[in-house]
């Protein structure tokens, strides 16, 4: 039977992970330095992805909220369980608004993404500078950042759910506090489908964002958790 091609860098990764959720270092601080590592692997996960015959991403979203729901086992569980959760629904909500556009893992080749897994995290971030609306660029580069950071909390969060990462309780404010504001930041990227449905066009990047769509996201993102709680 073969290894899953990702168990190796994964374990790596996870690591290095610990090491810094475990340390003192501010957790955005100690995190953020793996940003690029992260990338990598997340690129590595797409180019396995498109592989596979099952690539029902929300399917297997539905399934890990599921099984976070058995875990909120004491208070400091629940709200760490809360906020993972609130995670996966702002991936699932990006994932939702990716299809609406016809963007999905179904018929995508590896040949076709050849471009992408070669590219490095410093080159993203190069490449999202040159567009020339600042704006934009801006929004691009907190969305990356927000993602990553996201990812970070929902891996750092299943390490205490499983008891892999032994914290103190102010680490673990911290993380929660992590995947509050990663996820908050993500969250005009999933409302910003519905703008991007009626005006995208060539040209979008170069123009100036509406302002009254630039205060909704502002609102959107500090409505946050507890409007998610209402939705729940």
């Amino acid at each position: 039977m073969h290894e899953h091609p990702l168990k190796k860098p994964l374990r790596a990764f996870l690591s290095k992970l610990n090491v810094a959720f475990e340390g003192r270092t501010g957790l955005e601080k100690a995190t953020d330095e793996l940003h690029a590592e992260l990338f990598s692997l997340r690129l590595k996960a797409i180019e396995w992805l498109v592989t596979q015959s099952d690539t029902d991403l929300l399917g297997k979203l539905g399934g890990l909220d599921k099984e976070l729901l058995g875990k909120a086992t004491d208070a400091s569980r629940a709200l760490l369980v809360d906020n993972m959760r609130f995670a996966l629904q702002a991936q699932r909500d990006i994932i939702v608004g990716l299809e609406r556009f016809g963007h999905s893992f179904d018929g995508i080749k590896r040949e076709h993404l050849a471009p992408l897994l070669e590219l490095h995290y410093d080159q993203m971030i190069a490449a999202f500078a040159t567009v020339p609306n600042p704006q934009a660029a801006q929004l691009l580069l907190r969305w990356m950042s927000a993602s990553l950071r996201t990812e970070m909390g929902l891996l750092m969060g299943d390490a205490v759910l499983n008891g892999e990462a032994k914290v103190s309780d102010a680490r673990l404010k911290q993380l929660n506090a992590l995947l509050v504001h990663a996820t908050q930041n993500s969250v005009p990227a999933r409302r910003s489908w519905p703008y991007a449905e009626h005006t995208y066009r060539a040209t979008f990047l170069a123009e100036p964002l509406p302002k009254g769509w630039i205060k909704e996201q502002k609102q959107v993102a500090e409505a946050g958790l507890g409007d998610w709680f209402k939705r729940s």
